[in-house]
């Protein structure tokens, strides 16, 4: 789901993918692990997917990149 505070980039669709701002588990600091929320988490998420297809295909562009990542994320609708 969109936390409240997602920028929902206003009214017109746009093609942008939907990544976890919340509830995400990561390490803490002096060790263990919690559970966060923060959209800046999110953030290396699609990060990495997007080395991913560069590492598995050099070749690509970032256009090309960026596609492939909104064009195969799974539909997500949101309900204000």
């Amino acid at each position: 789901y969109l936390t409240s505070w997602t920028n929902r980039a206003g009214s017109a669709t746009k093609d942008y993918v939907v990544v976890p701002g919340n509830d995400i588990y990561t390490t803490s600091l002096g060790g263990g692990f919690a559970t966060v929320g923060a959209s800046s988490f999110a953030t290396p998420l699609v990060s990495g997917v997007a080395a991913l297809l560069k590492a598995a295909n050099p070749s690509l562009s970032a256009t090309q990149i960026e596609s492939l990542i909104t064009q195969n994320a799974n539909p997500y609708e949101v309900f204000l």
